[in-house]
């Protein structure tokens, strides 16, 4: 489907989504598709996805759900846990992105409206990697490492959030983000942490993976018999 919607894009140009969708299937004038909205063929398809994500949600709790009345498939981390609670490292995330993008108002954010809207959104997915990462680690390792619920880097994203909604919350002025430097510095510094944080969890990630295996990552060596890496000539 991807590849389609692409190849539409490439034929008719990106206006061609700003198409209402009633009217792109000629049944605007019919009842009773008079009665609901005719918003583009971009919106409609993300209604469509977010409903298809709330389905598929539904259906994967209620799986989850059944399995749990089997003790033997409960792992130890999460015997005492709502298996609910553990979708907060997708929703907590998004809440306090949001948020930070909600300043100065909902519907004319000072970050979207502006060049810093690429470098937040690569902070936001690298924070978003960071953390499917480690749930992708917690659970092909079955339980022996914690299931993250939460990830120390998104303190950084509740203070610029939480700064620049102190106009709501207190009636006062942010702190931080006074003027459009300074906005634009924190939201930097926030892709660096974001990095950093990242590029920390991948070098531990490979490093323990070239450990248990004895294969170097990058480099033509792995382990002699005595646990020492080598070079595969030197290794005789």
């Amino acid at each position: 489907m991807i590849i389609f919607m692409y190849i539409i894009t490439g034929f008719c140009g990106t206006l061609f989504w700003e198409t209402p969708i009633w009217t792109f299937l000629h049944v605007e004038h019919i009842y009773p598709f008079t009665l609901l909205p005719n918003v583009p063929l971009n919106v409609a398809f993300m209604c469509f996805a977010g409903v298809g994500l709330a389905v598929n949600t539904l259906h994967a709790y209620m799986n989850v759900h059944a399995s749990r009345k089997d003790p033997a498939t409960i792992r130890a981390h999460t015997k005492d846990t709502n298996p609910l609670t553990l979708l907060l490292p997708f929703l907590t995330p998004i809440v306090i992105q949001v948020a930070w993008l909600s300043h100065p108002t909902f519907n004319h954010s000072a970050i979207i409206d502006s060049a810093l809207l690429i470098p937040f959104l690569c902070a936001w997915g690298l924070q978003f990697a960071h953390q499917v990462g480690r749930m992708i680690i917690a659970h092909v390792t079955l339980g022996s490492e914690q299931f993250p619920i939460w990830d120390w880097v998104w303190v950084w994203s509740v203070i610029g959030a939480v700064d620049a909604n102190l106009p709501r919350l207190m009636t006062r002025p942010p702190i931080i983000q006074t003027n459009t430097f300074n906005t634009t510095v924190f939201v930097y510094l926030s892709l660096i942490a974001s990095l950093i944080s990242y590029g920390r969890f991948v070098y531990l990630v490979i490093n323990d993976i070239t450990e248990y295996l004895g294969v170097a990552c990058l480099t033509v060596r792995k382990k002699d018999e005595h646990g020492n890496w080598v070079h595969p000539e030197k290794s005789s």
